[in-house]
């Protein structure tokens, strides 16, 4: 499992309270931030309690890293990227252009 910072620890806490009171919730995080490190707490967690889950990137190379990221945190997860094979698992990860086409 990841190790979070405390603005990120707070941010995972702010998105679970959020998520009492809404179905819809959403975290900005500036550069730097660890928004992936966060994302890969509340994704794992999610999967835990039997929720799907689909991570949106706007390039290629994010796609990748975040589901490396994400496999390694022990979240399984496929991507939705032209040329990969197509999985049922319960996270996807996938670029916005290929969601959209």
């Amino acid at each position: 499992m990841i190790t979070l910072r405390p603005h990120q620890e707070r941010a995972v806490a702010e998105v679970r309270d959020a998520f009492r009171t809404t179905r819809r919730v959403l975290l900005v995080v500036p550069t730097g931030g660890g928004k992936t490190a966060t994302a890969s707490v509340l994704i794992h967690n999610a999967h835990a309690r039997g929720r799907r889950s689909l991570f949106l990137v706007h390039r290629r190379e994010i796609v990748r890293d975040t589901h490396r990221r994400l496999v390694a945190a022990g979240v399984p997860c496929g991507l939705v990227l032209a040329g990969e094979p197509r999985t049922d698992a319960p996270v996807q990860v996938a670029s916005v252009q290929t969601v959209a086409a």
